[in-house]
């Protein structure tokens, strides 16, 4: 395996001035002795060292552009890539770089032993997935997360781990929840005796739920449906349904898993990670969090820039009020770095933890005055709620199905609460204002 190191200044190579330590040593020197001492190939390494040196507490913006830059003038040289870098800045540059690098299609270092691996996602919005490989001692290597069911991801898996020196014979792989794009892979990766970690039990869980979700979802998608979209809907005796291509299908490989529940270490390597239980944006979602780094491998339950996808599917679960609850939750942490599932990892979590809350309640009072209004059912709530993109009707179905998922998941937080009111008639939902239960009529802003 080649491998281009990148050094940039800081600790490692500090020397003595009458100012203090100042980045100066010989790094590319007594980097190349240890290589010798230690019997390996040095014909394998190459090395940059940045002009000027920087102290890990003066970096810039443009110090970033210098490593992205250098990065990529060695992509055809190297298998992997090292930066090394002082610590006071080292989350932000870890967070510049990764968004920089989206593209870069090699294995980028965050910590030693952590690698950040871009898994493409064909055809879909959100554009890859972020993996990450944990690199353990003995030759074993834990994949966080592992892309659709689709060739492309399975590449990408295949590349990275080739690239690392490593191989599938000793993988495990640990799921943050049971969403397809974190999940699907394993119908083309997972091999006898693979171990798998993920707050399932069974991914018959997940064939369960579905099921359910169909039952609810099949007459909205066709009440929201243009003639035009019918198109997308399958048709049984069941009902409508959505059509979903191959990889977003439930997995055809049920793989035995071992359970991780809330406050559970889990020991990769030289890192030790509990195990936070964070249902909401899935029920079966966890988070993993590594003190002594201070980094937080999030899925998707705190995202960058998107705000996660909250659904429900029945009235008796509250999706809503968990994935709050669980928000909270992780925002008691202490941490320097969100490692997210989309996205760029990034700092700040608490602020974006508030930003998050804020929004839903937000949102939680546009839907209740939608149903003041006199709106009533999930497809005209969903048309009139403020969406990132307008015109509603015009949206693809499988958008629109989201949408109605998150609509429900606020409604039934205000019925919870007691703000509004539910019936349901056949397979549909209808939602009214409280009444007065003297003259039987509505009454806006009362209690029951």
């Amino acid at each position: 395996m080649r491998i281009h190191i990148t050094y940039t200044g800081g600790t490692i190579g500090m020397i003595d001035s009458p100012n203090g330590l100042i980045p100066g040593a010989d790094t590319r020197g007594w980097l190349f002795r240890l290589l010798e001492d230690a019997h390996m190939d040095a014909s394998l390494f190459t090395f940059t060292e940045l002009d000027p040196l920087i102290d890990s507490s003066n970096a810039t913006p443009d110090n970033w552009q210098t490593m992205v830059d250098d990065l990529r003038a060695h992509h055809d040289d190297a298998d992997a890539f090292v930066v090394l870098h002082g610590t006071d800045t080292m989350s932000y540059s870890s967070a510049a770089l990764s968004y920089a690098l989206a593209d870069f299609g090699k294995p980028v270092l965050i910590y030693p032993n952590l690698y950040l691996v871009r898994v493409p996602l064909p055809h879909n919005p959100l554009r890859a997935l972020n993996s990450y490989f944990i690199l353990d001692d003995d030759g074993t290597t834990t994949i966080v997360d592992v892309g659709f069911n689709h060739p492309d991801c399975e590449q990408a898996l295949d590349d990275a781990l080739a690239a690392l020196g490593r191989s599938w014979d000793k993988v495990q792989v640990v799921l943050t929840h049971s969403h397809p794009d974190h999940t699907g892979n394993l119908d083309r990766i997972w091999r006898e005796g693979m171990p798998v970690l993920a707050n399932l039990h069974s991914f018959q869980e997940v064939k369960n739920l579905m099921e359910i979700e169909d039952n609810v979802y099949g007459p909205l998608l066709l009440q929201a449906a243009t003639l035009e979209q019918q198109r997308d809907l399958t048709f049984d005796e069941k009902g409508p349904r959505l059509h979903v291509s191959a990889e977003l299908l439930p997995l055809s490989t049920y793989p035995v898993m071992t359970y991780q529940a809330d406050g559970d270490c889990l020991k990769v390597g030289e890192f030790e990670f509990e195990v936070i239980e964070t249902p909401g944006h899935d029920p079966w979602h966890i988070c993993l969090y590594e003190a002594a780094h201070k980094i937080l491998l999030s899925g998707d339950h705190v995202l960058e820039r998107i705000t996660p996808s909250v659904s429900s599917w029945f009235p008796a679960y509250n999706a809503l009020a968990e994935f709050l609850e669980s928000l909270e939750k992780v925002g008691g942490y202490d941490v320097d770095l969100v490692l997210p599932a989309h996205g760029k990892p990034f700092t700040g979590m608490r602020e974006r933890v508030d930003f998050l809350i804020e929004h839903h309640h937000k949102r939680l009072e546009e839907i209740y005055e939608l149903v003041a209004a006199g709106h009533d059912d999930i497809v005209q709530i969903s048309q009139h709620a403020t969406w990132r993109y307008p015109d509603w009707k015009s949206w693809p179905l499988d958008q629109k199905y989201f949408s109605m998922g998150e609509t429900l998941a606020h409604l039934i937080y205000l019925v919870r609460e007691g703000r509004i009111l539910q019936g349901i008639c056949g397979h549909e939902y209808y939602f009214r204002m409280p009444y007065d239960r003297k003259n039987l009529a509505l009454a806006p802003g009362t209690t029951s």
